[in-house]
């Protein structure tokens, strides 16, 4: 419809990865330990970064994190497989070893939790600073090219090996 007004609005669709953001206390669980990110984790600036120049400079898509990439070159190549994957592979790695009480827990479900949380969680330790990938604005399609040039490089490098 924005293409068809001549519309100046641009819309970009920006896919995030895993980020050290608060809501891993407060969203409603029923695991009895407490849930985590899956994947690399990130501070929320790098996606405050990402959204800010996807507004200044819109694009198609953008893609902030390594696993956001890896989610949708998946998707593209290996669907099934990267749903049997995940299934097994994402539910053992959004559970920590830490216990949880689910009686005391408060979430917000049905209403925001009281107080100012702040931008980050509790894995500033781990979580990264910067995404060379979201610098660069890699996204999946270049990643996947550079990939199979790569497979076809080393198949014919192999090759002449032989």
């Amino acid at each position: 419809e924005l293409d068809h007004m001549d519309s100046d609005v641009r819309i970009t669709h920006v896919v995030l990865g895993a980020f050290n953001t608060p809501q891993f206390e407060w969203a409603r669980t029923t695991i009895p330990r407490k849930p985590r990110p899956v994947g690399t984790l990130y501070q929320p600036e790098v996606a405050a970064r990402a959204i800010v120049r996807a507004a200044l400079k819109p694009r198609r898509e953008a893609y902030v994190g390594w696993a956001a990439v890896q989610a949708v070159v998946g998707t593209m190549f290996f669907p099934g497989v990267l749903d049997r994957l995940l299934a097994h592979k994402a539910w053992k790695g959004q559970v920590s070893g830490e216990p949880l009480d689910l009686a005391q827990r408060m979430d917000n479900l049905h209403s925001p939790m009281p107080g100012d949380y702040g931008p980050h969680g509790r894995f500033d330790a781990v979580a990264l600073r910067t995404s060379l990938q979201s610098r660069l604005g890699a996204g999946p399609r270049l990643l996947a090219y550079l990939g199979t040039a790569a497979i076809v490089a080393l198949s014919v490098g192999l090759y002449r090996r032989r």
